[in-house]
């Protein structure tokens, strides 16, 4: 991840919101507009235009940074009951059940309590709409689902009681948040006013799409590809603009060391009365130095600052799980359950893992044991708990691992 002061300094503008829409037909169109940020100020660079083929897009609007939405056929759109504390797993097999996660993207958008508007998409759909975009050179920094991008900005419309759009009916509350997504009965394209400019219903997925980006929203998707051209970007802006004023700054550089000069070369009596100001700040360092170091006996005494093969663990334990079991929890390195002091310090344990889960037999659970005191990063396992109340239904388990 960039740095946050990076981004604020060198983030890119205007940026090309682009909509990748596919109708029940399967035929694509492409609806691009132009989207600049000024003093907080949006406004439309230009017309929106609606194309079959990129390709046909003015070839100085495609060297722009790209908000790319992709939404219509292959996209699926759904409101579930899930919270965000609910894994993206759980969530996908209440929209697809049976779903791989690893298959697919998801953007989930909370609309209400315990529901969340979910658009679904398989991930080797995207990597070809990705890559027809990269045989033409442009760079896209962020990737948004269906109605993702215009829910997170739906408080640009709070004078609107909804929002009809490909083929949804989203219902706004009066502050312009969402009370409910449906679908609409009959399609409109009304036109949408957003500030100072007009946007056609066909145009808001592209316009929101950019205006996430513009404002940083973060609810773009993490797409290797993009996350990479996102950084591309930002320093290839930083790099020239760096450049460009490079001359002009070390002749400013040198100016203001001049004027400093002359200035304590006169104020030196007013030196000497800050040199108690440091004093104090000295001490106020030696106190700060004092602070790290307790805080390092403290991650040392936890063993953080040893080498972490915290995923290790995790991938090799994962990868033997048994046809029939189902982990529900893994804690690694849990916290003694000592008696707290008086400093209310705490210590962990550096060498175990706890593992609680569901089976369906409990000779699963005996074979899977034998199989990971095989493992040589694991020296003993302790089964805690084990049980089964009814033959027909799945048994609950807890085991200790202690690691090597």
């Amino acid at each position: 991840m960039l740095d946050k002061k990076i981004y604020q300094l060198f983030w890119p503008k205007p940026i090309l919101g682009v909509n990748w829409y596919v109708n029940q037909q399967g035929e694509e169109e492409i609806r691009y507009t132009n989207i600049g940020l000024s003093k907080s100020k949006l406004s439309l660079l230009g017309t929106p235009q609606s194309v079959v083929n990129f390709d046909q897009v003015d070839g100085a609007i495609k060297k722009l940074p790209i908000a790319l939405t992709i939404s219509g056929k292959g996209v699926l759109q759904k409101v579930v009951e899930a919270t965000d504390a609910d894994t993206d797993d759980y969530v996908l097999s209440e929209v697809l059940p049976n779903a791989n996660i690893k298959e697919f993207y998801i953007q989930r958008n909370t609309i209400a309590e315990n529901k969340q508007f979910v658009a679904v998409i398989r991930k080797s759909q995207i990597d070809l709409i990705i890559q027809k975009f990269a045989n033409d050179g442009t760079q896209i920094i962020g990737v948004f689902l269906g109605l993702s991008a215009l829910i997170n900005i739906s408080s640009f419309f709070s004078g609107y009681q909804s929002i009809e759009i490909e083929g949804y009916s989203i219902k706004l509350d009066s502050n312009g948040g969402v009370a409910a997504i449906s679908k609409a009965l009959e399609e409109k394209n009304e036109n949408y006013k957003v500030g100072d400019e007009k946007i056609g219903a066909d145009m808001l997925v592209a316009f929101s799409g950019a205006v996430n980006l513009l404002l940083k929203t973060q609810g773009e998707l993490e797409i290797e590809q993009t996350e990479a051209a996102k950084s591309d970007l930002i320093y290839s802006v930083a790099a020239k603009q760096t450049g460009l004023y490079s001359g002009v700054a070390f002749l400013v550089i040198l100016l203001i060391n001049f004027l400093f000069f002359q200035h304590y070369y006169k104020q030196s009596d007013n030196l000497k009365s800050q040199a108690t100001v440091y004093g104090q700040s000295f001490n106020q360092l030696k106190e700060i130095k004092s602070q790290y170091d307790s805080s390092r006996v403290f991650l040392s005494q936890a063993g953080w600052l040893k080498p972490n093969n915290a995923s290790f663990y995790l991938d090799r334990l994962a990868e033997g799980v048994p046809n029939g079991m189902m982990l529900k929890q893994v804690n690694l390195y849990p916290r003694k359950a000592n008696k707290i002091t008086e400093r209310n310090t705490y210590s962990f344990e550096s060498q175990l893992m706890q593992v609680k889960g569901e089976i369906d037999k409990n000779s699963i659970l005996t074979t899977w044991i034998e199989t990971l005191t095989q493992l040589e990063w694991i020296a003993s396992s302790k089964v805690i708990m084990l049980e089964q109340e009814q033959e027909n239904k799945p048994g609950l388990f807890e085991l200790e691992l202690e690691i090597n």
